[in-house]
């Protein structure tokens, strides 16, 4: 399970996982120390709030991955910063916050061709639950970011 966390992200320690209605469930956390805050740019370790994010991952075989990763909403320890409160941010999520950036690029593969309906229903047996409009809302930003 360790080498699979590792494809994901250097950054992530492997805690424990379980197998709930045939979806891995997979509990992660950050190696890092620190997060910067993303107003001013201080570093900080001071905790706000700890909880589990959900994050859906491609598939291990023929089982779902969801990643449950323990974050942080930290305090901004600069007096002078407007951003009082900030939540953890990770490379590897991708912009929805709610799928891994590999994840991402699959369905962006997958819905080269096939229509978002045919895209969405292959997806959802295969790879991860997806809707049709998700779809067409990746391929929208996606088209704009590489122009």
């Amino acid at each position: 399970m360790e080498e699979f966390i590792k494809q994901i992200s250097d950054d992530l320690i492997y805690v424990s996982h379980s197998i709930i209605d045939g979806v891995y469930h997979i509990r992660v956390k950050s190696k890092e120390e620190y997060k910067i805050c993303p107003r001013c740019g201080e570093k900080s370790t001071t905790v706000h709030t700890k909880y589990i994010r959900k994050i859906n991952d491609l598939p291990i075989g023929d089982k779902k991955v969801i990643l449950e990763l323990e974050t942080y909403k930290l305090k901004c320890k600069n007096n002078n910063c407007a951003t009082k409160v900030f939540s953890s941010r990770y490379s590897y999520i991708g912009s929805n916050c709610y799928k891994t950036k590999r994840l991402e690029d699959k369905i962006l593969e997958v819905s080269t061709n096939l229509s978002s309906v045919k895209a969405s229903k292959f997806l959802g047996e295969n790879i991860a639950n997806v809707c049709k409009s998700s779809i067409c809302n990746m391929i929208k930003k996606n088209q704009s970011d590489n122009q």
